[in-house]
Protein backbone atom coordinates (compact mmCIF):
# COMPACT_ATOMS: atom_id res chain seq x y z
CA UNK A 1 0.00 0.00 0.00
CA UNK A 2 2.95 2.29 0.66
CA UNK A 3 4.75 1.90 -2.69
CA UNK A 4 1.24 2.66 -4.25
CA UNK A 5 1.01 5.98 -2.46
CA UNK A 6 4.78 6.70 -3.46
CA UNK A 7 4.07 5.96 -7.22
CA UNK A 8 0.77 7.86 -7.13
CA UNK A 9 2.87 10.90 -5.37
CA UNK A 10 5.59 10.94 -7.38
CA UNK A 11 3.50 10.79 -10.85
CA UNK A 12 1.48 13.35 -9.85
CA UNK A 13 4.47 15.20 -8.73
CA UNK A 14 5.40 15.44 -12.06
CA UNK A 15 2.64 15.92 -13.99
CA UNK A 16 2.44 19.10 -11.68
CA UNK A 17 5.88 19.95 -12.80
CA UNK A 18 5.29 19.67 -16.00
CA UNK A 19 1.91 21.68 -16.22
CA UNK A 20 4.20 24.70 -14.90
CA UNK A 21 7.16 24.57 -17.25
CA UNK A 22 4.89 24.11 -20.10
CA UNK A 23 2.60 27.49 -19.24
CA UNK A 24 6.13 29.07 -18.10
CA UNK A 25 7.99 28.89 -21.56
CA UNK A 26 6.82 30.51 -24.62
CA UNK A 27 4.22 28.73 -26.64
CA UNK A 28 5.73 27.31 -29.98
CA UNK A 29 2.86 28.82 -32.24
CA UNK A 30 4.39 32.94 -31.52
CA UNK A 31 5.52 34.42 -34.15
CA UNK A 32 8.35 36.61 -32.28
CA UNK A 33 10.80 38.95 -33.99
CA UNK A 34 13.05 41.32 -33.00
CA UNK A 35 14.73 43.92 -35.82
CA UNK A 36 15.80 47.94 -35.88
CA UNK A 37 14.42 50.33 -37.67
CA UNK A 38 15.50 54.12 -37.96
CA UNK A 39 12.27 56.13 -37.10
CA UNK A 40 12.58 60.03 -38.36
CA UNK A 41 10.57 63.05 -37.23
CA UNK A 42 9.48 65.88 -38.99
CA UNK A 43 12.65 67.62 -38.90
CA UNK A 44 14.70 64.92 -40.63
CA UNK A 45 15.75 63.84 -37.06
CA UNK A 46 16.00 60.13 -36.88
CA UNK A 47 16.97 57.83 -34.27
CA UNK A 48 17.77 54.01 -34.33
CA UNK A 49 15.32 51.89 -31.97
CA UNK A 50 15.05 48.21 -31.29
CA UNK A 51 11.71 46.91 -32.23
CA UNK A 52 10.22 44.06 -30.95
CA UNK A 53 6.79 42.09 -32.21
CA UNK A 54 4.77 39.64 -30.87
CA UNK A 55 2.61 37.82 -34.21
CA UNK A 56 3.63 40.98 -36.18
CA UNK A 57 1.98 43.45 -33.39
CA UNK A 58 4.31 46.15 -31.67
CA UNK A 59 5.07 44.83 -28.38
CA UNK A 60 8.06 47.37 -27.58
CA UNK A 61 10.59 49.99 -28.95
CA UNK A 62 13.53 50.98 -27.89
CA UNK A 63 15.76 53.64 -28.24
CA UNK A 64 19.66 52.97 -29.09
CA UNK A 65 21.87 55.53 -27.76
CA UNK A 66 23.91 57.09 -29.80
CA UNK A 67 22.49 55.69 -33.09
CA UNK A 68 21.05 58.84 -34.52
CA UNK A 69 21.47 61.25 -37.56
CA UNK A 70 20.09 64.40 -38.79
CA UNK A 71 19.08 64.88 -42.82
CA UNK A 72 19.26 67.83 -44.44
CA UNK A 73 16.26 69.89 -44.90
CA UNK A 74 15.63 68.35 -48.57
CA UNK A 75 15.92 64.90 -47.41
CA UNK A 76 12.98 62.60 -48.33
CA UNK A 77 12.01 59.73 -46.17
CA UNK A 78 10.80 56.96 -48.70
CA UNK A 79 10.21 53.95 -46.64
CA UNK A 80 6.74 52.90 -45.71
CA UNK A 81 6.40 52.67 -42.13
CA UNK A 82 2.95 51.93 -41.57
CA UNK A 83 3.88 48.57 -39.69
CA UNK A 84 6.86 48.29 -37.94
CA UNK A 85 6.70 44.82 -37.55
CA UNK A 86 6.92 43.90 -41.02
Amino acid sequence: MRKAILISSTVLLLVFIAVILQFQSPSSSEDIITLTKALCNSTNYCQDYEIQCVNNQLVNQIPITGAVVQHSPDWKDRRNLTNLCS
